[in-house]
């Protein structure tokens, strides 16, 4: 089992090592893995997914220097490749993580860490990637706008 990170954020550690025993113990099942071996309970979303910024990026408020309070996929944001929940929890004891103190995610729980297309740390990610978020985002709303448009059954 894999629990990444640059370093792995200790909270990970011991959540996966208690799952383990409980499992062992016959009071968990076996916990779900990703591709990479990663358990899914902790990196089954990606950073975007769990970034607090990922609804300035629904509104396409981009920031275009640091400090500013926006999604910061212009800025080299590698969150929507990386599977992390860091900017949900924080890094210590809810303290922390990259896009909450201001810095863009780096992607340093993925296997291709620190290669490319996670380096250099501070070159937009690759098109692409915000483009499929972009769809996501669009496929959502377009979702739940039919879905209010449903009739109702009292």
């Amino acid at each position: 089992m894999c629990v990444p990170g640059c370093p792995a954020q200790g909270e990970h550690v011991a959540e996966t090592l208690t799952h383990l025993v409980l499992t062992a113990r016959g009071l968990l099942p076996i916990p779900e893995l990703d591709e990479h071996n990663r358990p899914k309970f902790i990196f089954g979303k990606t950073a975007h997914e769990n970034c607090p910024r990922a609804g300035t990026f629904a509104e396409g408020e981009f920031s275009e220097k640091f400090g500013e309070p926006y999604c910061m996929g212009l800025l080299g944001c590698k969150g929507p490749i990386a599977h992390c929940d860091v900017p949900r929890r924080g890094f210590v004891e809810g303290v922390g993580g990259c896009p909450t103190i201001g810095s863009i995610c780096i992607g340093c729980t993925e296997p291709e860490f620190p290669d490319p297309p996670f380096s250099p740390f501070f070159r937009k990610a690759p098109p692409m990637i915000f483009t499929v978020e972009a769809f996501r985002d669009i496929k959502g709303k377009i979702y739940a706008i039919l879905h209010r448009l449903k009739p109702r059954v009292i």
